[in-house]
């Protein structure tokens, strides 16, 4: 039995490409970055009771969450409209198509951290996370 492919048309599947392409390079560059420093951070070698007395890695581990913080909350958003104007000068529909739904999971992303630091500040009386 011959199994039918999904694309009937190569224009249809280059369309496809592109969007994905647009929407998906952000977002895995960004989460990748985000995860690789989580990595680092997780498999740093430490006493943790020597390193609350000492704390003489503060710096490098504030350097790491800044680092961390930076792959979701700034490399997504540079990368999608980085690609939003250059489908702009290529005239590429659906290059910008993809980037800007990828702008849109990104709002909705820093929306969903918003509420959930809303919600823990009511919980906990604002004494912090």
């Amino acid at each position: 039995m011959k199994s039918m492919p999904i694309f009937i048309n190569k224009e249809v599947k280059d369309k496809t490409k592109k969007f994905w392409f647009g929407l998906g390079v952000p977002i895995v560059i960004g989460f990748g970055w985000t995860f690789v420093v989580v990595g680092i951070i997780v498999n740093m070698p430490r006493n943790f009771e020597e390193y609350l007395v000492n704390n003489e890695n503060i710096f490098v581990n504030l350097f790491l969450v800044i680092m961390m913080n930076l792959g979701h909350l700034v490399i997504w958003p540079i990368l999608a409209w980085w690609l939003m104007s250059r489908a702009n000068t290529i005239d590429d529909l659906y290059y910008k198509k993809g980037a800007w739904m990828s702008m849109k999971l990104y709002m909705a992303w820093i929306a969903i951290i918003v509420v959930y630091v809303i919600i823990i500040l009511i919980f906990t009386g604002g004494r912090g996370m």
